[in-house]
């Protein structure tokens, strides 16, 4: 499975924050989660980064709703979301759990 062009979230989920360790959904999720040991310790930290940044930027935009939308800190969510980037499924779970004030998420560039 490709973490960043599959639709991951049918097979796996992150636990609710701190989001850093995986779960399977599905039996899919669950060999994927062994086979590539995506909650070994040095990838737990790097997720946990990538989710800091993300969550900061969230707050911001929180912050400054609604006129954040057009702001600098939404097309950074974005990329970050786009697929090759490092932890996109990261940044792509934080997204989809503030639809409140993401609700015309762009997903063309997650596959």
């Amino acid at each position: 499975m490709d973490a960043c062009a599959d639709d991951i979230e049918k097979h796996i989920t992150f636990t609710k924050p701190p989001f850093d360790m995986v779960h399977s959904l599905t039996k899919r999720g669950s060999i994927t989660i062994k086979f590539c040991d995506l909650n070994r310790d040095e990838l737990m930290e790097s997720r946990q980064d990538t989710r800091e940044k993300a969550l900061e930027l969230v707050q911001d935009i929180r912050d400054a709703y609604p006129q954040s939308l057009d702001a600098e800190g939404y097309k950074r969510l974005q990329k970050e979301a786009t697929h090759g980037r490092r932890h996109c499924s990261v940044t792509r779970s934080i997204l989809l759990r503030n639809q409140d004030i993401f609700p015309d998420i762009d997903k063309r560039n997650w596959k």
